[in-house]
């Protein structure tokens, strides 16, 4: 009866352990599972529930899932895994070639927006620049106005009307494009005009200043009529005249080819002396360039010599025609102007 009683209680004591065992299986098993989600942390043991009558058990701890090499993990069907060398290095270099990738788009949208801006700078300047040049150029805002063009300086020598013809020629023209070299040059070709001046008057005006070439001496032309011929300090024909102006020398030389030197150096001679002085003068003559003489009214001769030291000998020789000691004198001789001669 012991034995029995003994096997029985021993029975009864075992199938309470192994109603023991087994919910503390279970709750062992979920919590690796847990461990394995991450939802609860791992421990290395577990502590079995304590059931009245039975004992404590240890169980042996879950050990942790291994890491991969970089440290990634990766989630598949809803359960986290570890991820593999090669795949975490593949992850990464898609993560790092798409940052990349939107940073050179960026990089480029930045440079076509600086070149599109440039180019638009380019475009406006150019279009700006061409529509200064044709107001200068081309515009009829800057274009010569006949009513503002002005000749002055024109005498009796001059032919104003050829001058106003060729200054009308240019009406209409824009002054930054008027060829003012071309006209002055056309108008210094008209009788009479020795030299001229072109002053543009902003915006359409012109003005033309002319210096006139102005008659010196009366030479006869050597025709049936009896006319002559008014030269200039320059030997240039400015005019004719039936009969010699007031206040004009005539000069006996013929005109020719073979007297333009005795010409040219008696022209001189004239173009030098003081105007109190060319008052008085009433002819000259010579037959070289080197033995000029003056005749004055009143028929007072005057050996000037060459055309050298012309302003000594005209101030000698108006000391002596000041001097009441020559008031008789007919001759002077001032050729060599430091020392004069009276006869």
């Amino acid at each position: 009866m012991s034995d029995g009683g003994s096997s029985s209680t021993a029975g009864a004591t075992a199938a309470q352990g192994d109603a023991a065992r087994k919910p503390t299986s279970r709750d062992d098993a979920a919590r690796a599972t847990r461990a394995r989600a991450g939802t609860e942390p791992r421990t290395e043991s577990s502590t079995a529930t304590s059931h009245p009558g039975t004992s404590q058990r240890h169980l042996p701890a879950v050990p942790p899932p291994p890491e991969s090499s970089d440290g990634a993990m990766e989630q598949k069907s809803g359960v986290l895994g570890p991820l593999t060398g090669a795949q975490a290095r593949a992850k990464s270099r898609s993560v790092v070639s798409t940052g990349l990738q939107a940073r050179l788009a960026e990089k480029r949208s930045i440079e076509r927006a600086r070149r599109m801006r440039r180019w638009s700078w380019i475009g406006g300047s150019v279009a700006l620049f061409a529509v200064v040049m044709w107001v200068i150029f081309f515009s009829p805002l800057l274009a010569l106005d006949a009513n503002r063009v002005t000749i002055e300086g024109a005498s009796q020598t001059v032919d104003e009307s050829a001058v106003a013809e060729l200054v009308d020629s240019q009406i209409g023209t824009p002054l930054p494009r008027l060829n003012t070299t071309a006209l002055r040059n056309e108008i210094k070709n008209v009788r009479g005009v020795r030299d001229v001046t072109l002053r543009r008057q902003w915006p359409s005006g012109l003005a033309v200043i002319i210096d006139a070439r102005q008659p010196v001496a009366a030479v006869a032309d050597g025709s049936a009529s009896g006319s002559y011929v008014l030269l200039d300090s320059e030997a240039v024909q400015v005019g004719r005249a039936k009969k010699v102006p007031k206040d004009l020398p005539v000069i006996d030389i013929p005109l020719g080819q073979d007297n333009s030197d005795v010409l040219e150096s008696v022209l001189v001679v004239l173009e030098a002396i003081p105007e109190d002085l060319s008052t008085q003068l009433k002819s000259v003559s010579a037959s070289t360039k080197d033995d000029i003489l003056l005749t004055l009214k009143g028929d007072t001769e005057v050996n000037w010599g060459d055309s050298s030291n012309n302003k000594l000998k005209a101030a000698v020789l108006e000391v002596l025609l000041a001097d009441e000691a020559n008031a008789q004198v007919k001759k002077f001789d001032v050729s060599a102007p430091t020392a004069p001669i009276t006869s």
